[in-house]
């Protein structure tokens, strides 16, 4: 019996080809993969981080003080720079309502509002803490060495802003805007008398 010859079959000009640019592609995308590997991760975004984290305390926050009459939002500043201003006055906003014995009738609602807040926005932030008023606060750029606080105080059950004022100061004078501020507010409201102790 006669032995088959054994076919040796030569590639064809087309397969080498195909094959060739098979093996580049492959090489290219290890190439790219392990090249991605390598580099570092971007870092994280951490204003976003930090604004993430206060309004997760915030809300956690909200939900302690909800049906408190009188709620404060955080002041909020158009300039990082302002900052320190905007956080001062509001403290001592807040400690002079402390003072008067208003701690236990004042929510504080840690996260500010945007710097263009529309007033639903700032009635919303109310009806959420089931506030019948609300206190909100922007400092801008003032003469060179000061600033300008721009104060709204709302009534949630009527949606209407009841005052509203402009109060410039500095570094030096924060502590006493934030307690004229204060002392304004409670003209405006009808808050139940304090508990005596």
């Amino acid at each position: 019996m006669a032995q088959p010859k054994e076919a040796t079959a030569a590639p064809t000009r087309t397969r080498l080809i195909v094959s060739a640019l098979i093996v580049v592609l492959v090489v290219l995308v290890v190439w790219k993969v392990i090249d991605y590997r390598q580099k570092p991760p971007p870092p994280p975004n951490k204003s976003a981080l930090k604004e993430s984290i206060i309004n997760a305390a915030g809300a956690a926050l909200d939900t302690l003080q909800l049906g408190r009459p009188l709620a404060i939002v955080t002041f909020t500043a158009a300039d990082p720079s302002l900052m320190d201003a905007a956080l001062n006055v509001f403290a001592s906003m807040h400690s002079s309502l402390k003072d008067h014995g208003r701690d236990e009738q004042v929510a504080v609602s840690l996260a500010p509002l945007s710097i263009d807040a529309t007033d639903a926005s700032a009635l919303a932030r109310a009806t959420t803490l089931k506030s019948h008023w609300l206190l909100t606060g922007v400092v801008r750029a003032g003469d060179p060495a000061g600033f300008k606080l721009e104060v709204k105080l709302y009534d949630a059950t009527t949606g209407k802003v009841i005052w509203e004022d402009t109060r410039s100061g500095t570094s030096e004078t924060a502590e006493a805007v934030g307690s004229a501020i204060a002392a304004d507010v409670l003209t405006h409201v009808t808050l139940p008398a304090p508990k005596a102790e």
